[in-house]
């Protein structure tokens, strides 16, 4: 910029003349000898409106070539951290500085500006070393630094760095927070890999059948809600731990075979029970189960056992009967002591069993106590599959006869529908000599052993 762009022109006050004034011109061989300098104040007059037009035509202001500054910022993960990104100076000029800075040199008369030195760029307002930077890379390396170890039996599964910076957010206004609807379909992929409640099993029975099970409710069950909260957790405490996740409900051993060698084996086809423990018969015994007559069949599947309890009472619709050694493993449906009983096995459940569970004479049931704990393996399977289509014609014409008789008992006539009884002669007391039908007993798979069988308790 020259002083004629800008009209620049000195404008000296009345200092001059009286300077001029104090000259004695006699004296003017001695100041051939002598220099003498005076500092006259003055002042510098432009045209700011043709500064200012000059200023915006600066080449640096072209569009392309000022490139904007960079804010520090936090970087992809890697080699087990965030890194801090550094800032970039970049070449934008803040313009009314530059036209700021450019007047004050024009007033100074100075000759050179250096814009970086008038810091006239824009500068990144985060850099590398901003405490906010600092904190939030601080706070995420902090959630990488947790190591959670899940042990599935002989199974581990390791959460790390690896797969936690893949469920961290950073917000904008710099809080760290972990995507919960990741890390819940974590859980839920743990779940679906190591839970086996509800699951098919293979089972070899005592006699040697294998069976496929496909009932009941146990094995492993993972609680995913409770468990996406605890990993959570331990995620923002930056814990290294090792856990077993949160159950609704456990099995004996992790595999395939998650029964394990210590369960409760109910064959319900010949109402016999078998206790194993540590893979060894421990015991075996008869049982009653549910009737069949009434429709009170006991369950099959596989369960957990839910409890076990000492002199309870099982109180039903028409019932409560005290027993010692209570052991549920469906709902209501479980093993105990029958002390009114006198026998145990055979077909006595298909028309005097229970209410649905297994009762087990005292001893028996005693001893099975003292070895199972809540969510011991219970294996029930068989049972009575129902009477044979001989047998079924059978009783649907007994009952048949039975409606009839009811409804009819001396086929008097006048009733519509109803098929008359042929009149047989008076007896010497004057009443109808008829013969009464006999009804044939109801067919069973098998007789029922002799004996007076005392009220069942429930379940």
């Amino acid at each position: 910029i020259t002083a004629e762009e800008v009209d620049l022109t000195p404008v000296f006050d009345s200092s001059i003349g009286e300077q001029l004034k104090s000259q004695n011109g006699f004296l003017w061989p001695i100041a051939i000898f002598k220099k003498n300098i005076v500092d006259l104040p003055v002042d510098i007059q432009f045209s700011e409106q043709k500064l200012k037009k000059l200023t915006e035509q600066f080449g640096f202001y072209k569009d392309g070539v000022e490139k904007e500054p960079k804010n520090a910022y936090i970087g992809e993960y890697e080699n087990g951290e965030f890194p801090v990104i550094q800032e970039e100076e970049g070449t934008l000029l803040n313009r009314e500085k530059v036209y700021e800075k450019v007047k004050e040199s024009i007033s100074n008369l100075s000759r050179i500006l250096v814009l970086e030195e008038a810091e006239c760029y824009v500068k990144p307002e985060i850099t590398k070393d901003s405490e906010e930077i600092k904190r939030e890379q601080q706070e995420l390396n902090k959630y990488l630094g947790a190591v959670i170890t899940y042990e599935f039996g002989d199974e581990k599964v390791v959460v790390d760095s690896d797969e936690i910076h893949q469920w961290l957010v950073l917000s904008e206004e710099g809080e760290v927070n972990l995507d919960e609807e990741k890390v819940r379909e974590y859980v839920n992929g743990l779940a679906r890999t190591y839970d086996t409640f509800g699951s098919k099993r293979e089972f070899r029975t005592s006699k040697g059948e294998s069976l496929t099970m496909t009932e009941g409710d146990y094995g492993w069950w993972m609680n995913r809600p409770e468990e996406t909260k605890e990993l959570i957790e331990a995620i923002k405490t930056g814990e290294t731990i090792t856990k077993e996740p949160v159950y609704h409900a456990k099995a004996a051993q992790y595999g395939e075979n998650d029964i394990g060698d210590t369960y409760v084996e109910i064959d319900l086809t010949n109402q016999h029970l078998y206790l194993y423990v540590h893979g060894a018969l421990k015991l075996e015994s008869d049982f009653v189960s549910g009737d069949i007559r009434k429709g009170y069949n006991t369950p099959t599947g596989v369960y957990g056992l839910t409890y076990k309890e000492r002199d309870a009472t099982l109180n039903g619709e028409n019932y409560s009967s005290p027993v010692s050694y209570w052991m549920p493993f469906n709902g209501n449906v479980g093993m105990h002591d029958a002390k009114w009983r006198s026998s145990f096995g055979g077909e006595i459940y298909v028309r005097n069993g229970s209410h649905g569970c297994v009762n087990l004479p005292y001893e028996k049931a005693k001893e099975i106590y003292e070895h199972v704990e809540k969510g011991t393996p219970v294996i029930v399977y068989g049972g009575y599959s129902g009477p044979s289509k001989e047998e079924q014609d059978l009783i649907d014409q007994q009952k048949a006869l039975e409606e009839l008789m009811n409804q009819n008992p001396l086929g008097i006539p006048g009733i519509p529908g109803l098929p008359l009884i042929p009149q047989a002669p008076l007896t010497p007391e004057g009443t109808p000599n008829t013969p009464v039908p006999t009804i044939p007993p109801t067919p069973v798979p098998e007789s029922v052993p002799d004996g007076v069988q005392t009220p069942e308790a429930p379940q």
